[in-house]
């Protein structure tokens, strides 16, 4: 069904701009703590940002994203004064074309979890195809996210590159009707 059969809405954003990835992203145990789950259970952090910074966290499984719980000492101590405080984990494969399933967190912005975080998608499309590994003109993402808290969204991300350099980022997003109401 389409966000139009569902009540619900769809949007694209296309920003341009220098895609942001300092080093110093916490370790996999550290970031573990934070996510309440086994350091083993994790595959990747870094950080990147297109104007908003984040912290993103490779994933193993759906199952370990659904199962992730906050830990707020742990996050106090890993990220509330890192480069950036906000997290954005998943679990799937990020090459292009790669499907992804997702949560947010933005406890500093007093956010528990964000349904569809176009920001993070942008950072995300945009530092994957930044690096040197890939040679094409266009990098795309499917990201599922906002599940696990019933608002389902499904968000498209795409990075154009032009002579080896990120040049723009696009996000599209199909949210489902949260309520409605008498007019």
């Amino acid at each position: 069904m389409s966000p139009r059969e569902t009540g619900g809405s769809t949007g694209t954003l296309t920003l341009s701009g220098k895609i942001e990835a300092p080093t110093g992203a916490p370790s996999p145990t550290d970031l573990a703590a934070v996510l309440s789950i086994e350091p083993a259970e994790v595959s990747q952090v870094f950080f990147a940002g297109v104007g908003v910074p984040l912290c993103f966290a490779q994933l193993k499984s759906n199952e370990a994203v659904d199962r992730a719980a906050s830990n707020r000492s742990a996050w106090v101590a890993t990220l509330s004064r890192a480069w950036s405080p906000h997290i954005f984990f998943f679990a799937g494969n990020p090459q292009d074309g790669g499907k992804l399933y997702a949560r947010m967190w933005a406890p500093a912005l007093g956010v528990e979890e964000d349904p569809a975080t176009g920001s993070a998608c942008a950072a995300l499309v945009g530092a994957m195809a930044s690096k040197h590994d890939f040679g094409g003109t266009a990098y795309r993402l499917s990201i599922q996210q906002g599940v696990s808290m019933g608002r389902r969204s499904e968000i498209e991300a795409e990075a154009r590159k032009s002579g080896g350099v990120v040049t723009s980022v696009s996000v599209g997003v199909e949210t489902a009707r949260r309520c409605s109401g008498a007019r």
